[in-house]
This record gives structure tokens, C-alpha cells and sequence, in this order.
């Protein structure tokens, strides 16, 4: 556990109450470990092995020791063994721990839905959860792409169907001689046993492959030892932070298949890891970044190793994918180093990426509009500080008009978008078309150009070439805006009293929307001093990105 609240600790400078040293308690999301507060990061964040003992100090020495403890990783050429019941008490433990958990956030699910705008929060289990949901580095999930992951019924989902794989494991375990040894040289051939007893229903859920995998790492860290309340704690901790859409690195290198098989260009086993078939390993994710930051996807561009990159993105992995929230993602990786064919493939990719993604919602956005009657308002924003004087004057500011008829939806604006720190002005429309003619398309009219141009239409090869060398030529530098923590409440007059109005029958509060608003831009990049073509092993590539700090925030870095 220490590993992981350190590292939390240490990025989100999350305890603000005195942390109770040491403790554990089951009915609580995380127990709490002493470690020194920091107002910002200016060191490296390192993992420690799970048996190395608490050490405060994050320099490289602490990484090169936690190296040094991979080294002792159980010998690949002797066999091993463990018996059923070994595997039942594991899952017991865990299963234990979750319905613990389960129970937790089902009592207090009205609480957790409100946890990221409440300004102070006095429960420590309720902060904790906080801290998790705000956490933004080597997670799984988009969050702009998938905000429904991140609400509370879809996170007691998940806890749910966590608890019934358990509780299915375990009780086909009973039902088997425990005594039955498990024989093994690797990871490949302990997943070979485990499926002689549990049917292929369960080797076919996320969860259950993740419980393996934590299993077998398990074995390894605590040295065979018997599972218990205590020693299983780390397990649950990365299983929970799993399903949360979050996994740490971990200092072993043979955690990293997918990163290997990239690395030694070894496509088959590429293609079989990503595509789950008949994988020697248990689970890797496909966005799983290494102790640096570095996804499989980034490997391959850092590599130049197109074939990979393209069977990566084939099977999931997404071009804009930020491993940390200071990191170039794949694409802006590849426009760095000016190479056109990873270039298109990646931009490919990420067309399908956004098309795969209005297919899969378009459907829910037409029905919905279908119901709602016809309508149109305008929206006015404005950027707004109480420390910074005449902060509006120079901050961008926009009125949306909205127009509503059937399915079909309209938006005029003249916020285009944004260039590094600059905004872009004109004169434009996006429109959607619901039910009838071009159905489900999505359109943006330029009133100023008069053009139109389907956002979402299949580009061209000399579109796509033009765009490449538009890329290579400006290397544009990333930039987005960050909504968070956004809350409507109703505007009042001085008297306390709501604002109200009846506006075409309807009877209307008026309401005022505040919330942080924040432009991230890619600055620097540590990847960008990584050579990782200079080794001859992936293990020698490993050993030196374990002496290389995940990322430093400075005072100027990345904002």
C-alpha cells in the first residue's frame, strides 16, 4: 500500500489532515501511511517493490535498489508449485475486501456523486476517493471520451461485477480437491493450470484475467508466501485502482510483454497480446505505460516501428493518449520527430477513433432530441477572476446560439478553437443532422469561407498528406481546455431569493454555471531525451528508463 499512497501523495499533494501512520482498517477505500507533504513535485516518482521497506526518500538510488530487487525474480528455468488452496485463500481474501468495499460506496453513493465539487470533505474515505477520481496520471479511461466511467452507478457497476467473478472463482474452487498441485516454470504455463479448473467463461472477463495477473505477481513478490488479510492488501489496492481506471508501473520488466514485444519487433506476439488470443500473459493493457510514461503506442513511434504502431491501433490503442498530464501523446510524439508514415497512421487512427465513437452514441443523441420539445437560447461565457484584476479583457469569451427543431441541432459560434495560447475567431455553424436526410451527420459551416465540411467523413489520401506536412511544417503544439469541477446553482437576488422567469410558457431559474477552466499545452517532454534504439536488449532499455525520473513539475513546466 505504501507504494501506491506515496506516489498519490506525492503528485496531488492529497493529505491535508496528519495521516495515521501505518494503519489498516477493512471498512475504509485506503489505509494512510506517513509521508512528507509537498506543495509541488521537484523529484522523481519512483515505484518501490512491494517487499522493499518504507523509504521516504524518492532519489534514483531508491529506483536503482528497487532494480536490483527485480533481479531476484523467481528464476524463469525452476519449477514452482502451489496448490488450489492457495489460489482460494488469494481469492478469498480479495473477495472479502471488495464486498467490504462494495458495501462502502453503495451506502454512501450519494455522497461520492457530489465528492469532486465539495470544496472540504472531513470523512477520509469519502477524500480518498476524491483523490482517486481526480488522479490524471497512467490512467486507462478518457475521461472526456468516457465521463460516464467516473460516475458513481457505473463505479459500484463495476465493484458489483467485480465481487460476482470472485464469488464464481471461489466457488468452483470449493468444489475442487485443494490439495491438487499447480506446477509451473512461468507465467504462460500457470495460466495453462489455472484453466484446467475454471471454465473459459471467466478466462473471457477483464476481471477475472486481472485477478490472475495480480495473483502471479503475488507469488512473486511475497516470495510464495501464504495469502493473508495483510499481505494481500497491495493486491486489492491495484485491483481497486483498476477498476477505478488507473495502474501504477511496477520496477519488474517482465510486467511489460506488450512493451517487449514491440520492442524485439516481435509482431505476432504483438498482435496476439492485444487481441487476447492465446496471449502467454494473463492481462496487459494496452495503454499500460512503463515506469517512464511510455505506452506500447509511444514505444512504437519512439522505435519507428510503423507495423507495431499500426496493429496497436488496430486493436484499441488511442493516438492521443496522455500518459501523464505533462506528456506528448503518440501523435505529437511523431510529429516531433517529423515522421510522415507514423504520421498517418496515427491520424487514420484517430479519425476512426472519433468516427467509432459518434457511431456508438449517435443513435442515443437523436432519440433523446426526439423527445425533447423544439427550442433556442443564447449561452454567453466569460472567463472570470477574483485575484487577477481585468482578467475578462484578456481572457477569450463567446456566446453560444442554440437551435433545436426535431432531431436536428445547431450551434453558431465564433470560438473556433485554440493555437498554442491564442484563440481562434470566425464566423461558424456545427450542425447535426438527426432522423431523415443524412441521417446522424455531423457538419461544420464555415459562413466566413463558405465551405462545409462533414466533421466526421472518411479524409482522402492528398487531404491526408496535406495535413501531414501542415503538421511537420508548424509542429503544432497541443492545447486544450480542462473543465473541472463545474456546478449549476441558482442565481439569487440580494435578498437570497431565486431569479425566476416564464420564457414561452415555460417556467424557467435562472442558473449560473462556476467552475475551474484550465488550458493544457504541451511545453517540454522527457521523452524527447530518450534514445530508445540505443540498446540491444529490452532489458537494458528497462534497467535505464528505471534510472530516469517518470516526470518533474516545475514552476513553469507544462502550464
Amino acid at each position: 500500500m505504501n507504494n501506491i499512497l506515496n506516489t498519490l501523495q506525492d503528485i496531488k499533494g492529497f493529505f491535508n489532515s496528519k495521516p495515521t501512520s501505518g494503519s489498516r482498517f477493512e471498512g475504509s477505500p485506503f489505509s494512510q501511511t506517513q509521508h512528507p507533504r509537498s506543495p509541488k513535485i521537484n523529484h522523481p516518482i519512483f515505484f518501490r517493490s512491494p517487499t522493499e521497506p518504507p523509504d521516504n526518500k524518492s532519489d534514483s538510488t531508491s529506483i536503482r535498489k528497487s532494480l536490483s530487487n527485480s533481479a531476484s525474480f523467481i528464476n524463469p528455468d525452476m519449477l514452482k508449485q502451489v496448490n488450489l488452496n492457495f489460489v482460494l485463500d488469494f481469492m478469498s481474501y480479495i473477495l472479502r475486501k471488495f464486498k467490504t468495499e462494495l458495501n462502502f460506496l453503495i451506502a454512501h453513493s450519494s455522497s461520492i456523486s457530489k465528492v469532486q465539487c465539495e470544496p472540504s470533505i472531513q470523512k477520509p474515505e469519502l477524500n480518498m476517493i476524491r483523490n482517486i477520481l481526480n488522479f490524471e496520471s497512467f490512467i486507462l479511461h478518457n475521461k472526456k471520451e468516457k465521463p460516464s466511467f467516473y460516475k458513481v452507478e457505473s463505479i459500484i457497476n463495476r465493484f458489483r461485477t467485480m465481487v460476482e467473478v470472485l464469488e464464481e472463482g471461489t466457488d468452483i474452487l470449493n468444489q475442487e480437491n485443494l490439495t491438487k498441485s499447480l506446477p509451473f516454470f512461468d507465467e504462460n504455463e500457470f495460466q495453462k493450470c489455472l484453466m484446467k479448473h475454471f471454465p473459459q467463461s471467466l478466462f473471457e472477463q477483464d476481471y477475472f484475467l486481472v485477478t490472475c495477473s495480480e495473483l502471479y505477481r503475488f507469488m512473486r513478490n511475497e516470495r510464495f508466501a501464504e495469502p493473508t488479510h495483510i499481505n494481500v492488501q497491495t493486491s486489492f489496492d491495484n485491483l481497486k485502482l483498476f477498476l477505478y481506471g488507473i495502474r501504477f508501473p511496477t520496477p519488474y520488466s517482465e510486467d511489460y510483454p506488450l512493451h517487449q514485444a514491440v520492442y524485439t519487433s516481435n509482431l505476432a506476439l504483438v498482435r496476439r497480446i492485444s487481441a487476447r488470443e492465446k496471449s502467454p500473459v494473463f492481462h496487459a493493457h494496452i495503454e499500460q505505460a512503463d515506469p517512464a510514461g511510455i505506452t506500447p503506442l509511444m514505444l512504437a513511434v519512439l522505435l519507428g516501428n510503423k507495423d507495431a504502431a499500426l496493429i496497436l491501433t488496430n486493436h484499441g490503442a488511442h493516438p492521443k493518449h496522455r500518459s501523464f498530464p505533462y506528456a506528448r501523446t503518440p501523435l505529437e510524439e511523431a510529429i516531433h520527430r517529423k515522421n510522415r508514415s507514423m504520421i498517418k497512421i496515427l491520424l487514420m487512427a484517430s479519425i476512426s477513433v472519433k468516427q467509432n465513437h459518434w457511431e456508438e452514441n449517435k443513435d442515443y443523441l437523436i432519440e433523446f432530441l426526439k423527445k425533447v420539445p423544439d427550442f433556442s437560447f443564447e449561452m454567453s461565457w466569460e472567463c472570470d477572476s477574483k485575484i487577477i484584476p481585468f482578467v475578462k479583457k484578456v481572457t477569450p469569451s463567446d456566446t453560444y446560439k442554440v437551435y433545436k427543431k426535431g432531431s436536428s441541432i445547431r450551434i453558431d459560434l465564433s470560438l473556433l478553437g485554440w493555437s498554442k495560447l491564442k484563440s481562434i475567431r470566425g464566423n461558424a455553424s456545427i450542425i447535426f443532422n438527426g432522423s431523415g436526410v443524412e441521417e446522424g451527420k455531423l457538419l461544420m459551416i464555415d459562413h466566413n469561407k463558405k465551405t462545409s465540411i462533414d466533421i466526421l467523413a472518411d479524409v482522402n489520401s492528398l487531404v491526408l498528406e496535406n495535413k501531414v506536412e501542415e503538421l511537420i511544417k508548424h509542429e503544432q503544439m497541443h492545447s486544450e481546455v480542462k473543465a473541472e469541477n463545474v456546478v449549476f446553482k441558482p442565481a439569487t437576488t440580494w435578498r437570497g431569493e431565486s431569479i425566476k422567469s416564464n420564457i414561452n410558457g415555460y417556467d424557467c431559474t435562472k442558473c449560473i454555471a462556476k467552475g475551474t477552466f484550465s488550458l493544457l499545452f504541451t511545453k517540454r517532454n522527457v521523452l524527447s531525451d530518450i534514445d530508445a534504439k540505443q540498446f540491444e536488449k529490452f532489458e537494458q532499455y528497462f534497467e535505464y528508463i528505471m534510472n530516469q525520473p517518470l516526470w518533474i513539475l516545475e514552476d513553469n513546466a507544462g502550464k
